[in-house]
C-alpha cells in the first residue's frame, strides 16, 4: 500500500517536521543556563530552609520558656491554697 498526498498531510499534521523541532530547539536552554538557573533556585531554597530552621528553633526555646513560666504560675497559684489550708488546721 503506498501513500498518497492525503496520507502525508495526515502524517505532518501529526508529527513535528525538522522545522518545528528547530523552533523547539531555539526556545531551549543550555545545560550552562540551566545549571545556573538551578543554582539560583537553590540558593533562594537554601536561604528559606535557613529560615525555617531559625524558626523551629526559636519555637523551640520559646516553648520551653512558656513551660516554666507556666510551672512558676502554678507555684504561685498553690501558696495562697497553702495557706488556706495551714490556717484551716489550726
Amino acid at each position: 500500500m503506498a501513500l498518497d498526498i492525503d496520507d502525508v498531510q495526515k502524517l505532518m499534521a501529526v508529527f513535528a517536521t525538522k522545522e518545528d523541532l528547530r523552533r523547539v530547539e531555539d526556545n531551549m536552554v543550555t545545560k550552562d543556563e540551566f545549571n545556573q538557573r538551578f543554582d539560583q533556585v537553590m540558593t533562594g531554597v537554601d536561604k528559606v530552609l535557613k529560615e525555617v530552621i531559625t524558626t523551629r528553633q526559636e519555637m523551640s526555646s520559646l516553648t520551653q520558656r512558656l513551660d516554666d513560666t507556666n510551672e512558676e504560675v502554678n507555684a504561685i497559684k498553690a501558696i495562697p491554697v497553702i495557706a488556706h489550708e495551714l490556717r484551716a488546721k489550726k
